[in-house]
């Protein structure tokens, strides 16, 4: 180690260490006198650290930005590098507008711009880095992310913006799903079960969510719920009003002791005072060939199908029972029997066929009968009662 000493161009004398080929050290040794000293280039960090922080703290006031909290030290060095990522948004701004490679690598591989005009996707990344970086500047007020981040370059950071403001969205939807949640939620006097059963009811299908249990898949079950990654049945003609279907449900659950979470005030009341009406179970469908009458007991009980086995062209398929639609006055008369329900379907084929009859001619039948043989002799003798000459007995 070689030291030599000199006068530093700030006026302290000092010593530089310097090694390496002869013939280059004096260059060396003049150039690192030419500058300040240690002690001097110190200071003059620390000076410029304290302006650029006196700087970053009146912009922060100017643009209303939230106080960063953390250590004296670390609030002013984390207060700078705030100050230094807003002006290299203005700067990446600046480029965009510009036309710069920054608009092409946005538009493809940050934010998946797609069958845009070169403006709109323009505004709409203009618009995404803005929202971005409000979002930064107001809720990440702990010195210490700044600091942590404080080698990323720009693309980066907002790569990195765009996962924490998703986790922040995704997070705050999910509080606002916890207190709906609570507030749509009834329960009975005796909670026996744990947690919330969550009831969404639409016009076309009702979806449950609740944890694994034995007595709900009991329940739900039992009221034709088919699991698809979610209890779930879709609603049509054949199953009445969502509305019926949904407070139904509900109100099973809260006898048996679920607290449920309804979004419709007429279904909670319905489910409440229990004044739903009753699911048919017995249905007068049209087959799938759409020609014949299917007789459909869903409870399957064995004396409705005896009887209906008796119906004239009955045949069992696909478990009911298939009439042809000749024969739709005794299928009616079964109806009325059994009290079954007709679908729109089923109502549509009768009118039709009863329509293919009126148009067929009436005519009025002359009956024809076989002309009876004649009796000569009777004849004979009922036209006179005198006897004829010729068989006369002579005296």
């Amino acid at each position: 180690m070689a030291w030599y000493y000199g006068t530093f161009s700030c006026g302290h004398e000092g010593r530089v260490n310097v090694i390496g080929p002869q013939k280059d050290r004096q260059w060396k040794i003049d150039n690192k006198f030419s500058g300040i000293c240690e002690e001097c280039y110190k200071n003059k960090l620390q000076k410029e650290r304290e302006d650029a922080n006196q700087k970053a703290l009146e912009r922060a006031k100017e643009m209303e930005l939230p106080e960063l909290q953390g250590t004296e030290k670390q609030v002013a060095w984390a207060n700078t590098l705030r100050d230094k990522f807003v002006n290299e948004i203005e700067e990446l701004i600046k480029d965009i507008e510009t036309d710069k490679y920054t608009y092409e690598e946005y538009k493809e591989d940050i934010f998946k711009i797609e069958n845009k005009s070169k403006e709109e996707t323009i505004n709409i990344i203009k618009e995404k880095i803005y929202s971005l970086t409000d979002y930064a500047l107001e809720n990440e007020v702990d010195a210490k992310f700044w600091i942590d981040t404080r080698n990323k370059c720009i693309d980066s950071f907002i790569e990195m913006l765009i996962t924490l403001y998703k986790d922040n969205q995704d997070n705050e939807e999910e509080v606002i799903k916890q207190e709906i949640l609570l507030e749509n939620t009834i329960r009975p006097e005796e909670v026996k079960h744990q947690g919330i059963v969550e009831l969404v009811a639409r016009e076309d299908k009702i979806k449950i969510y609740y944890e694994k249990n034995d007595s709900f898949i009991k329940i739900v079950k039992g009221l034709r719920y088919k699991w698809n990654g979610v209890w779930e049945r879709n609603i049509n003609e054949l199953t009445g009003s969502y509305k019926d279907r949904a407070a139904e449900l509900a109100n099973k659950l809260l006898a048996e002791g679920f607290a449920v979470s309804i979004d419709d005030e007429e279904v909670k009341r319905k489910a409440i005072n229990g004044d739903f009406e009753e699911e048919c179970d017995r249905w007068i469908i049209v087959s799938q060939d759409g020609e014949k009458l299917r007789i459909k007991d869903y409870n399957n009980e064995d004396k409705i199908y005896k009887v209906a086995k008796r119906l004239p062209t009955a045949r069992w398929k696909d478990r009911g029972i298939e009439v042809k639609i000749e024969h739709y006055k005794e299928v009616l008369e079964f109806v009325e029997m059994f009290n079954f329900k007709l679908s729109s379907k089923a109502k549509k084929l009768i009118e039709n066929y009863e329509e293919k009859l009126s148009k067929i001619e009436v005519v009025e039948v002359k009956k024809v009968g076989k002309t009876p043989e004649k009796d000569g002799l009777q004849e004979i003798l009922n036209s006179s009662r005198e006897i004829l000459d010729d068989l006369k007995e002579e005296d």
